[in-house]
């Protein structure tokens, strides 16, 4: 990542897009180096909704903001963010293992 401004309140009600662009949510808050993150109510067409744990549409959900790339245009800040990083921190597995012994 660039150098970015730090969050702020100002960031409250910009968008936050995947990779491809899709709208997943809006920040509807920060906290220090956190944004609070209001997903979409059409986040079940996302197929990655449920890899990032964003079961529940009602609740926010914290980004670090170490994992969003602020974009700046003439139609305002969108953040982009990479799901597999907020999925997948430092390359944990993710994938649980059964075991029939």
């Amino acid at each position: 990542m660039t150098d970015q401004q730090p969050l702020s309140e100002d960031d409250v009600g910009e968008p936050v897009v995947d990779t491809e662009g899709t709208q997943i949510g809006t920040v509807a808050g920060v906290d220090g180096n956190t944004a609070l993150v209001d997903p979409e109510p059409e986040l079940d067409d996302v197929p990655a909704r449920g890899s990032i744990g964003w079961d529940d549409p009602t609740e926010t959900h914290p980004v670090d903001a170490a994992d969003l790339d602020r974009v700046e245009s003439s139609d305002g800040t969108t953040f982009r963010v990479d799901l597999g990083a907020v999925n997948n921190p430092e390359g944990a597995d993710t994938h649980s293992e059964h075991s029939s012994q």
